[in-house]
């Protein structure tokens, strides 16, 4: 550190009293308020001594915490992995289903158009027209389920990746018309 002394201080007005001659005490007391520089260092060193491991086995605990946090960690990176794989299958499974439906829907149709020909041509009675348009309504009832089945595992998907609600919807009903189109 650079310091200087006051010319007007307490070791200067000290001098100012002590010499016998006022002009004698002038180029002391500007030798003294020269500025000069101080140097300084300083050192801290501690230590402990570790008789009974009380410090070895607390480093020895944190390392322990660590590895357990970093394993829960990938535990749970496993665990999201796990459930986007389920849900993802799930949500094609159900779409599968969903097109197996409908085609089943539309086979069940012309079944039932085929029927009616054969009711007004007389060659079947009604019994079977009933049944057939009972069967009918029985798949179509199966569809709603279905297609909300399909719009949670969507949602869950969504959520899984954390993505917006909706985001990823083009996304899996492109990827479903191109599996209907492969089969």
């Amino acid at each position: 550190t650079r310091q200087r002394q006051s010319e007007t201080g307490a070791g200067t007005r000290l001098i100012s009293s002590i010499a016998d001659n006022p002009d004698n005490a002038d180029p002391l007391i500007k030798q003294l308020s020269e500025p000069f520089t101080l140097y300084q260092a300083g050192v801290d060193a501690s230590w402990e001594l570790d008789v009974w491991g009380r410090i070895s086995r607390s480093i020895e605990a944190a390392d322990a915490d660590t590895d357990d946090q970093r394993a829960l960690l990938d535990l749970a990176r496993l665990s999201l992995t796990c459930d986007v794989g389920r849900n993802y299958f799930e949500l094609r499974n159900t779409q599968r289903q969903i097109a197996l439906t409908r085609e089943d829907i539309a086979a069940l149709e012309d079944r039932l158009g085929l029927l009616q020909a054969k009711v007004d041509g007389g060659l079947v009675d009604h019994f079977d027209l009933e049944r057939q348009r009972a069967d009918l309504d029985a798949l179509k009832a199966q569809l709603p389920p279905l297609l909300a089945q399909e719009g949670a595992s969507s949602n869950q998907l969504t959520l899984l990746l954390g993505k917006q609600p909706g985001a990823l919807r083009d996304l899996l009903a492109n990827s479903n018309r191109k599996i209907a189109a492969s089969l």
